[in-house]
């Protein structure tokens, strides 16, 4: 038996994928796809290589010190080996697999979450509200459908495959059938049914409505601070409002969830309003958090922090998978919503109107070829996009892209990674005046002059030539970026902002794959 085993091992001579992984390539980067388990892990220069050679029909022991363009030495080859037995992605093979030539993405997108703006009413008049909402305190509802129409829609998006709702408004607390409303949301077997509400006025019978339908509660907190949060409403007392509605759905046992619109006007407390949330045990809607929306009084009364980017930085995992293909990662793939007018849209943030409801049918809309077209964007359509190897896990607000870029198929400018050089761009400023230490547990060979960097918890691997791997010894915690500057600098004999730009470039490659701390 011990002799069987040895020989199975002498046979698996070549690396190859793992069923249902895809190698995407970019300009620089390379990225693993599993979609069965929904992941992706950065792929090194190295790896990729070895997967290359090995799927042309050359052994592991061969491909390796050809993608390295060195022989290796035992240790070095025993670790890289290690690391490729525990990556999930790759297996030892007996015979050569040619890798898949591309990713299977579906262009079919079906129907999944509707959104529904049942009146523009609203109590507060939030500075940087993105919808056309007006101010009602006296509970007056705006024009909008009747609520018999509202209910026919819920029917007929159920028939139509729509799974998840979304009511909101305005305010949807001030919608004399809401009750009603909710119940139908509910009895037509949509899961979840979310209300996105300012808790300002939650009634003792809402609540107990949204008990009874097991609702999933959204709301905003602003800041920590009552007085920053009401000048954002514009509401004197809306904090406390805010604040005893959150802890009233929480005695109730509803799952909430709470997003921080972060502008101007609250960025100092910004972390402290997410601490504050936390020992208050709360939620934070992370897809609603994020920089103030370009649009309605988002343009002109509030002003989004410049310095601010959105958080997207080394994707882990992809956002809509099934049965083994990409579908399209565009956020309002199989997503509609409906204005209190019954104007229909692709997107709450996307105020194009590819129809009306207020008589026609919602499969109208939602079949026709406009609103087929804006489902089926994915990031292959995107110039600027088309390249990335990230591209299909990329969380892609193509309504926000719009609006940024003035293009609907438009790269999203806020995005901070540049695959033409695999750069994630702002952590370059993030290293000033901070000195960067190496990450712990991360195993170390030398081959010549090359450093080979492996970190088995994170299942990367990176190969740094000699400037890098000096730089990487100089990230011992006690020296900042203008410090190694300056110490290779003189050693080189360059000029101290010439290589500042190397390091800084180096250091966000390094920050970017977790290599440092």
């Amino acid at each position: 038996m011990k002799g069987t085993r040895n020989t199975a091992k002498q046979k698996a001579d070549f690396l190859a994928l793992r069923d249902g992984v895809y190698l995407v390539k970019g300009p620089v980067g390379a990225v693993l796809y599993d979609l069965r388990h929904r992941k992706i892990w950065i792929a090194p220069p190295l790896l990729v290589g070895v997967l290359e050679r090995c799927g042309e029909g050359e052994t592991l022991d061969r491909a390796l010190p050809q993608a390295m363009g060195k022989s290796l030495n035992p240790q070095a080859l025993r670790m890289i080996r290690r690391f490729l037995r525990r990556h999930p992605a790759v297996k030892l093979a007996g015979t050569a697999r040619p890798l898949p030539p591309e990713m299977p993405v579906r262009r079919t997108v079906r129907p999944t979450w509707l959104m529904v703006e049942i009146l523009t009413a609203c109590d507060l008049r939030c500075s940087h509200c993105y919808t056309p909402a007006f101010h009602a305190p006296d509970g007056r509802v705006s024009r909008t459908l009747p609520t018999s129409r509202w209910i026919e829609l819920l029917e007929e998006a159920r028939e139509f495959g729509f799974q998840s709702v979304q009511i909101t408004g305005g305010e949807p607390t001030l919608h004399p059938d809401i009750a009603q409303l909710l119940r139908a949301a509910h009895r037509l077997g949509y899961l979840p049914v979310a209300f996105f509400t300012n808790l300002f006025r939650l009634s003792d019978d809402l609540l107990a409505v949204l008990c009874e339908i097991g609702a999933q509660v959204h709301t905003s907190l602003y800041s920590h601070d009552a007085k920053i949060h009401d000048s954002i409403t514009r509401q004197v007392g809306s904090f406390d409002a805010t604040l005893e509605g959150i802890r009233r759905v929480q005695a109730a046992k509803l799952e909430i969830l709470v997003a921080v619109v972060r502008m101007e006007a609250n960025d100092a407390t910004y972390d402290q309003t997410r601490a504050f949330l936390k020992d208050l045990g709360v939620a934070m809607d992370h897809q609603k958090s994020g920089p103030v929306w370009p649009e309605g009084r988002g343009v002109s009364h509030a002003k989004p922090d410049p310095s601010w980017p959105w958080p997207r930085r080394f994707f882990t995992w992809m956002q809509h998978v099934t049965k083994g293909q990409l579908v399209t990662n565009s956020c309002w793939a199989g997503r509609s919503a409906i204005a209190p007018n019954g104007d229909v849209y692709a997107c709450v943030g996307e105020r194009k109107a590819l129809g009306n409801v207020a008589s026609a049918s919602l499969r109208s809309v939602v079949e026709s070829e406009a609103m087929q077209k804006l489902w089926r964007i994915n990031l292959d359509d995107v110039p600027g996009c088309s390249q990335c190897e990230f591209r299909y896990a990329c969380f892609d607000c193509r309504a926000g892209a719009h609006l940024l870029s003035g293009d609907i198929l438009g790269r999203d400018p806020t995005c901070a990674y540049d695959p033409a050089t695999g750069i994630w761009n702002y952590e370059v400023s993030a290293m000033d005046n901070k000195k960067p230490k190496r990450k712990e547990g991360l195993v170390i060979e030398e081959v010549d002059s090359d450093l080979i960097v492996a970190d088995f918890s994170g299942l990367q691997m990176h190969v740094l030539n000699p400037v890098a791997a000096a730089i990487w010894e100089m990230c011992d915690g006690q020296q900042t970026a203008e410090d190694m500057a300056s110490l290779l600098a003189g050693h080189f004999g360059l000029s101290v902002e010439e290589v500042r730009r190397d390091v800084d470039r180096t250091l966000s490659e390094f920050a970017a794959k977790g290599m440092i701390e």
